[in-house]
């Protein structure tokens, strides 16, 4: 797995990640901040802190942040995810044991930045 960003992302509690698999946009994944209330009991005890949530849509970019996703969750962090980078965020997101040159992940800090993004290297 490749990463690499599309400029500055100054606000890593919502950062986009637009996957491209042999050239071609694939993925795109929306990561936001969890709220800090959601950690169970046994999640603590195993050493948690955080967690984020996200939001898949699978080739396609929505038309704006409120469009519903396709596949979603969250993730659990032993770091806050305010200590994080926007590629250690994306690491633990794919749990970077992944080997996989042909996927690169392109960190976004909007969607108008995804929009840009996907155009640029799809010629679009």
């Amino acid at each position: 797995m490749v990463y690499e960003k599309t400029g500055e992302i100054r606000n890593v509690s919502d950062m986009w990640m637009a996957v491209f698999r042999c050239g071609k946009f694939d993925v795109l994944i929306h990561v936001t901040e969890g709220t800090g209330d959601n950690l169970l009991e046994e999640d603590i005890k195993e050493g948690y802190v955080d967690y984020a949530y996200y939001q898949i849509f699978y080739g396609r970019i929505p038309t704006d942040e409120d469009e519903d996703e396709d596949d979603g969750g969250m993730f659990l962090m032993k770091e806050p995810y305010r200590t994080q980078s926007p590629e250690d965020i994306a690491r633990l997101f794919f749990e970077d044991g992944q080997k996989d040159e042909s996927r690169k992940v392109v960190l976004c800090s909007s969607l108008d930045a995804v929009r840009k993004t996907v155009e640029d290297r799809e010629g679009k």
